[in-house]
């Protein structure tokens, strides 16, 4: 994956915001696709420090041949590529919310302070809309993101995305 170097002032105003969770950075082909159509302006990738440390220590813990230098030079490209991407206070929820595991809260905190519209997550058993007590809404948990974008804007990603 080749990340372009640019800043969100290059994304249409009208392109939502979404958290990517540490489960969906984890994989390398998950991660390049969700980041190649990032790239085509269609949405806002997220992501906490928590989160990128979150994805990369799994990675070392299960790849141990790989070297850390490999998964650090693929962040900074993520970082540079995605300059905007990283959440600052996304640490607690705001009282009232409630998740069964206290693993997740941060990324629900991102979303909030990210204002995302979307989390990007293959654990949804744990963000389940009607175990949230709301004093604010939650960000919609999507797992079918991809499937919107390829089903609502095949032309843009053939043509941004083909290598």
């Amino acid at each position: 994956m080749i990340f372009l170097e640019e800043s969100r002032a290059a994304y249409s105003a009208k392109a939502p915001i979404a958290v990517l969770d540490a489960n969906v950075l984890f994989p390398n082909y998950v991660r390049d696709t969700l980041l190649s159509i990032a790239q085509t302006k269609l949405y806002f990738p997220k992501w906490s420090p928590r989160i990128e440390q979150e994805w990369t220590e799994n990675l070392l813990s299960k790849y141990p041949t790989l070297k850390k230098e490999q998964i650090t030079r693929t962040v900074q490209k993520m970082n540079r590529a995605f300059s905007d991407a990283q959440v600052e206070g996304g640490g607690h929820l705001p009282e009232g919310f409630f998740l069964p595991d206290e693993n997740d809260h941060h990324v629900v905190a991102t979303a909030i302070a990210a204002r995302a519209r979307y989390i990007i997550t293959f654990n949804l058993k744990d963000f389940r809309a009607r175990q949230w007590k709301r004093p604010v809404s939650p960000p919609y948990i999507q797992t079918s993101f991809l499937f919107n974008f390829t089903t609502n804007h095949p032309i843009r990603l053939l043509l941004d995305c083909a290598p």
